[in-house]
């Protein structure tokens, strides 16, 4: 049953921008701009920045040619800029109010076009555009800048709050952080605004500059603080050719895994998943790699975790120790952590287990072991002294 206002089947009224064209904005601070539009049908709207067309050619002095007919013909847009970004990657528009925000660029002169669709029971009816030319100045404002959100999902409970603007005309400060029941529970009046957090939860901070004065702003942001929340990842196998082998062990206290992506540099498997769990990837060549995890959970956190690996030309091969300390007649263990298969010696030295990976050894002196491993050499060195 629709309960919105009347409208007949097969018709539909247009809908029309009611935002006011006389905007300022300063270069480099924060603004927003209502692309809203009324619509009599009340049919769903979807917000998007599009392509601005091409008016009619001069005609000199005042006068303009009408634009062509359709087709149009596309603004080109210069490097950096497109349809879907105007004002580079600083601005975004709200899908579903038409609310444009962020962080004005440079001054200049800019062209911004907003379509808007109408939507019935799932299906486009309906297009409308509409553009503005964006004047941006070098004008100061004594804006309240933060980022746009802030996390506390690590091991510390601290957060230290900065406005993110340097203008000149900023006098005082005024800071608030918010629980979610809008409580207040921490006020401030520096520059800086450092606060520990007790409780887990959604937290609002509020900014506002210049208060009573003739040039005020004000903005807020979320905080997040969900501790215990951490992105680890082992690895075996470092010979090119051979996968290498990732094993994730990450961690949340609060909430879920939602998604996790990784970035493991040039390899051989182009049909590798780097959402997988657990991937094994086979690299073409020797060198470093810095491979990342990327994961986020139910709560909004997200967090990365990198390393550098070491692809060799040879298996690798790490040991548990270099030298130890045994006492006669004892009998000790090595370790060696590789792929492959071993050959340790001086035989008569070793008491079991001479082509695995972990033999067991009684020296009566200073000894030292090798161990041969396929393709490789390496010269395990085990320093043993007397106590008597």
């Amino acid at each position: 049953m629709y309960c919105g206002a009347s409208r007949e089947p097969g018709k539909n009224n247009s809908a029309h921008f009611t935002g006011n064209d006389l905007i300022v904005v300063c270069a480099n601070s924060p603004f927003t701009y209502s692309f809203a539009v009324s619509d009599s049908d009340d049919d769903k709207l979807r917000y998007t920045f599009c392509d601005a067309y091409q008016s009619g050619t001069s005609g000199g002095g005042m006068n303009s040619a009408p634009p062509i007919p359709p087709h149009f013909q596309l603004v080109l847009y210069g490097v950096g800029f497109a349809g879907d970004t105007p004002l580079r990657g600083k601005v975004a528009i709200d899908a579903e109010t038409g609310l444009v925000g962020g962080v004005a660029p440079d001054p200049g002169i800019y062209v911004n076009t907003v379509c808007v669709e109408e939507i019935r029971d799932g299906v486009v009816i309906a297009s409308q555009r509409k553009d503005i030319q964006l004047n941006i100045t070098g004008c100061t404002i004594a804006a309240a800048l933060l980022a746009p959100d802030y996390q506390l999902c690590g091991e510390t409970n601290q957060l230290t709050f900065e406005n993110l603007s340097a203008s000149p005309l900023i006098q005082a400060y005024a800071w608030r952080i918010m629980n979610r029941q809008g409580a207040i529970v921490a006020t401030s009046n520096t520059h800086q605004f450092t606060h520990s957090f007790c409780d887990t939860g959604l937290y609002s901070t509020c900014l506002n500059t210049n208060i009573g004065l003739p040039c005020t702003d004000s903005t807020s942001s979320e905080v997040r603080y969900y501790a215990g929340f951490k992105a680890d990842f082992t690895f075996m196998g470092q010979y090119f050719g051979s996968p290498t082998n990732f094993t994730d062990n990450f961690f949340t206290k609060y909430g879920s895994i939602t998604g996790r992506s990784r970035q493991l540099g040039e390899h051989q498997n182009a049909d590798s998943n780097s959402q997988a769990a657990n991937p094994g990837i086979t690299y073409a060549s020797q060198g470093f790699i810095t491979a990342s995890l990327l994961i986020e959970n139910s709560n909004g956190c997200t967090t990365i975790f990198s390393k550098q690996l070491s692809i060799s030309a040879e298996p690798p091969l790490e040991f548990a120790f270099r030298d130890t300390l045994i006492c006669p007649p004892d009998t000790l263990q090595l370790r060696a952590f590789g792929e492959g298969i071993f050959t340790w010696s001086p035989a008569p030295k070793l008491l079991s287990g001479a082509s695995t990976s972990a033999p067991m050894v009684a020296p009566l002196q200073t000894t030292w072991f090798r161990v041969i491993q396929v393709l490789t050499i390496v010269l395990a060195p085990i320093l043993y002294r007397f106590l008597f």
